[in-house]
């Protein structure tokens, strides 16, 4: 389906999405939820990503993706081998 950018307000706790998204129903969604009007303290004790900071997770949640990554197992193994151990 690919990514759509849409806004919601908190209703009940609830998110009330401020437009017609047109999903299926029973489509799995993921949520990247970022506060744009009120206060920080109202989400918690979360942190607030810049916008240069989403896009650089977005790009390495692509990188996933697409299987550019190096397991945690060789990350250790390199580690080891340039301790000398």
């Amino acid at each position: 389906m690919g990514t759509m950018r849409l806004t919601a307000t908190v209703v009940g706790n609830t998110l009330a999405l401020d437009e017609d998204a047109k999903l299926p129903e029973g489509a799995k969604v993921e949520l990247v939820l970022r506060v744009v009007e009120g206060s920080e303290e109202s989400v918690g004790q979360g942190f607030v990503l810049t916008p240069q900071m989403e896009a650089e997770l977005a790009e390495a949640d692509a990188e996933i993706d697409r299987g550019e990554y190096v397991s945690a197992e060789e990350s250790l193994r390199q580690l080891r081998a340039s301790l000398g151990l």
